[in-house]
């Protein structure tokens, strides 16, 4: 093998990790076991993800860390008359990932500064909010997401600006195959505008798809729309569908799936999505852009089995059934997720990567990420 080639290699893998694993917003939907089976119980985004409210930062901080550090400040705040909350609500998150790979060519390791992050909201009037995040992001500034939120009623809601249309689990692993491999990864915020219906057993959730960010540097455009449906069971699990259509100039896609975010006891939960993509040329006569079809799977169990430490098992596929436009991608793996803190949270992890494009050369990814939010 060249040198050169080492080189571009060497170069692509760590621009490769520096783009899927950047920016992950804070979201944590395996926290319906405690009850909470809508997201709109602790985020400002009814989907989830963003900005906590100000009970989600509060219950965060009561049973998602091995210590509470602030234990005497919340008595003390608890023995005080309650005041009037202020319209503006503010936040931010610093993220940095080391990593050590290996995909069967080259090993590298290196330290990644994937997030600089702050947003804020601010309630306009008594039903209406506006949202605005901007920060670093893989070497870069920009405005991420920015919304009008309109609370209807106390169960309708309407919004419009800049954020990912609801589809499958709201999850902060963007660099997962549900994610990533179908058009949600980091950076892709599109243009929306979100209807929601939410009650105390289930929520449906539609997005009109008016424009799509770029993807390295090449605009697909996409325009549709998603619908999100979900069932509370048991006051602690999602059950839902999620379906998508959209088009552009280059692909027609449409896409449905299962998912399940289930808490199966206090302590161990599962998050399991399995999404069916069909994807063709919109010029039916263009044999550059041939059509497929395949099957994406996400699966992750964990299990808290101290406050605030939870140790994780992974997998996740990408497998065409009919055409070969993409190559059949799978992986799995343990990791260990701790909150030790307030506010702090430390996840480690390994993966056994295959890759169809290297079938004699599977590799390994080894993370520690370190996410401080406030």
């Amino acid at each position: 093998m060249s040198l050169n080639f080492q080189q571009t290699l060497v170069k692509f893998y760590i621009a490769f990790f520096a783009i899927i694993l950047s920016s992950q917003i804070l979201a944590f939907p395996e926290n319906v076991r405690k009850g909470y089976a809508s997201c709109a119980s602790c985020h400002t985004s009814p989907t989830g993800g963003g900005l906590p409210t100000s009970y989600g930062m509060h219950a965060s901080e009561e049973f998602l860390n091995t210590w509470k550090i602030n234990a005497d400040k919340d008595k003390e705040n608890s023995e005080k008359e309650p005041q009037a909350e202020s319209p503006l609500r503010w936040g931010g998150n610093l993220r940095g990932l080391g990593y050590l790979s290996n995909n069967g060519i080259y090993k590298g390791k290196g330290f990644i500064p994937m997030q600089i992050e702050g947003e804020a909201s601010y309630q306009l009037w008594e039903k209406y909010i506006g949202v605005f995040s901007a920060g670093y992001y893989d070497r870069s500034v920009q405005a991420q997401r920015y919304y009008l939120l309109a609370n209807l009623t106390e169960n309708l809601y309407i919004r419009g600006g800049k954020f990912f249309p609801a589809y499958g689990i709201m999850t902060a692993e963007h660099a997962i195959v549900t994610r990533k491999g179908i058009g949600f990864n980091e950076g892709r915020e599109s243009e929306n505008i979100e209807v929601g219906l939410l009650g105390e057993t289930g929520e449906i959730v539609v997005d009109a798809i008016l424009s799509e960010a770029s993807d390295d540097n090449i605009s697909t455009n996409e325009k549709g729309f998603t619908l999100r449906t979900a069932w509370y069971a048991g006051g602690r699990s999602q059950l839902g569908v999620s379906f998508l259509s959209t088009s552009s100039k280059v692909w027609q896609r449409t896409m449905y799936g299962l998912f399940a975010i289930a808490g199966l006891t206090q302590s161990v939960y599962l998050l399991s999505e399995v999404d069916q993509e069909f994807k063709k040329a919109t010029d039916k006569d263009e044999i550059s852009t041939p059509g497929n079809t395949r099957l994406i799977t996400y699966d992750k169990l964990g299990w808290e089995f101290l406050p605030g430490l939870h140790a994780l098992a992974t997998y996740e596929s990408s497998v065409n059934t009919k055409g070969s436009f993409n190559p059949r991608l799978w992986s799995y793996g343990p990791g260990l997720q701790w909150f030790p803190i307030s506010h702090l949270e430390l996840l480690a992890q390994w993966q056994r990567k295959y890759n169809d494009a290297y079938p004699n050369q599977p590799g390994s990814l080894a993370t520690l990420m370190v996410h401080y939010y406030f």
